[in-house]
């Protein structure tokens, strides 16, 4: 077998397997903890969000999947929520937490009644 072949199908079975069976310093949960939200991809953002995928796809795999589909992070927020429920693996749920989250995204980029932005960037830094 070809080491591309090999390393194809090693990449899929993964793919397959739960986050859970990867090693700790390469989930995303784990590594937005330890190293910060920036340090994520938006595809591993997502993946936090939906927290779990469908049989046969995790829930990396499902970001991957969305950000294809919609292209960017702000197509896929400024799409309707009916385009969300078209997606397999998107049930009312997960659908229900990607919009709360990217409701919040946007009412924290508008000013709040002060003048200033309703929360600081310093409050997600990890590192206390």
């Amino acid at each position: 077998m070809q080491t591309k072949e090999l390393g194809m199908k090693i990449k899929a079975k993964r793919q397959s397997q739960g986050i859970v069976s990867w090693p700790e310093d390469e989930r995303p949960r784990e590594r937005l903890l330890s190293r910060g939200p920036q340090a994520l991809t938006d595809t591993e953002l997502i993946a936090i969000l939906v927290r779990v995928g469908f049989q046969g796809t995790n829930a990396v795999e499902l970001g991957r999947q969305l950000l294809k589909q919609f292209g960017t992070l702000r197509a896929m927020a400024e799409a309707p929520l009916s385009a969300l429920l078209d997606v397999k693996g998107l049930k009312g749920a997960k659908v229900a937490q990607l919009a709360a989250a990217m409701e919040i995204a946007r009412r924290v980029s508008l000013p709040d009644r002060r003048g200033g932005l309703g929360v600081k960037p310093s409050y997600f830094n990890c590192k206390q």
